[in-house]
């Protein structure tokens, strides 16, 4: 089975293989029925017709026997009506016989021959002689012998012809338990065949669907690295290569959020190191003093709170400004004292 095939491909090539494998054991097993019958009913249709020859052939012996002793008792010319055909009838069965007999029986067909000649060549020479004669009492006595050479092969023959029937009958019930239980045995093997690719199948599809599973279960417990392995069916290959190209999209997220903190703490701790050497260089600068009116034309919202030195007028807070904050003021600071408040200009 390929193992890049679909779900639905999977199973129809299991019930596919299936069809077919039934459909294998039942031809099989109806040519070999077909066959063996075919043959059984030749081989018995020829013993039947031989039997029936033979029986037949029988028959007009017997008839022709009792016209033959019938006229030597009685002396009645009529009882010889029949010999003629009689001998016809005794002739063409002993002719069936010859074409169909088996090299088997064919021994047993001379001595009813012989036998039937000689009774026919009685009836032609008693006819001749006169009713109820003593020459044709003898002659007729003369037959008992032939009849039984003629009873004895023909017996012999029919004995053997139903032997033989009742052999090709076993052998036909034998061919047909022995197909049956080969067709039996070929369907058992079918379904033996569709369970093992039946289960070969789903342990193929359940298999990569709790390695799945599990990549999954691992991804969402915090392990990033874990990856689903891309086998099994088609769709459960798409889903895998899905979670896979989910799972290094968010490596990728996750790493530009790592590289941007980075950076702003980078910016941060440059910032800081920006300013530390600025603030004794501030600190250190000495301003005149100015008017508050001065001081305003740089800081507009910029209030004297306080005296920031000696000799410098106190100048009320500004009205206006919504927040302050202490801090040195750039124009007249002084080094550990207050400045001037500064603050975003009212709107």
């Amino acid at each position: 089975m390929r193992p890049g095939g679909s779900i639905i491909g999977r199973l129809l090539v299991v019930l596919s293989a299936f069809a077919v494998l039934i459909a294998i054991a039942a031809v099989v097993g109806y040519a070999r029925l077909a066959h063996e019958n075919s043959a059984a009913k030749q081989l018995t249709g020829q013993d039947y017709l031989l039997q029936q020859a033979a029986g037949q052939m029988q028959e007009f012996f017997t008839i022709s026997q009792l016209s033959i002793t019938s006229f030597a008792l009685s002396g009645r010319p009529a009882s010889l009506a029949t010999i003629g055909s009689s001998r016809a009838g005794f002739a063409v069965n002993l002719a069936v016989l010859e074409r169909n007999v088996s090299p088997g029986m064919a021994g047993l067909l001379p001595p009813q021959a012989r036998a039937g000649t000689q009774l026919f060549a009685v009836a032609v020479a008693i006819a001749k002689l006169p009713p109820a004669s003593a020459s044709a009492a003898r002659l007729a006595s003369g037959t008992t012998s032939i009849a039984q050479s003629f009873y004895l092969a023909n017996s012999a023959m029919q004995e053997r012809i139903a032997a033989d029937l009742r052999r090709l009958t076993g052998q036909s019930k034998h061919a047909l338990s022995i197909g049956l239980a080969w067709s039996a045995a070929a369907i058992a093997l079918a379904v033996a065949l569709l369970l093992m690719v039946s289960v070969t199948a789903i342990r193929s599809m359940t298999g990569p669907l709790r390695s799945l599973a599990g990549a999954v279960r691992r991804l969402t417990s915090g392990e990033h690295a874990a990856r689903a392995r891309v086998t099994g069916s088609a769709e459960v290959r798409e889903v895998a290569a899905s979670v896979n190209t989910m799972a290094e999209e968010n490596d990728r997220l996750r790493g530009q959020e790592q590289e941007h903190a980075r950076l702003r703490a980078l910016a941060r701790e440059a910032g800081i190191r920006v300013r530390e050497p600025l603030w004794p260089r501030m600190s250190s600068v000495r301003h005149p003093p100015r008017s508050p009116s001065a001081c305003r034309a740089i800081w507009p919202c910029c209030a004297w709170s306080r005296t920031v030195s000696p000799g410098t007028p106190t100048v009320p807070a500004k009205t206006g400004c919504r927040s302050t904050s202490s801090r040195i003021c750039p124009l007249t600071s002084t080094p550990g004292r207050t400045g001037c408040s500064r603050a975003s200009p009212a709107r």
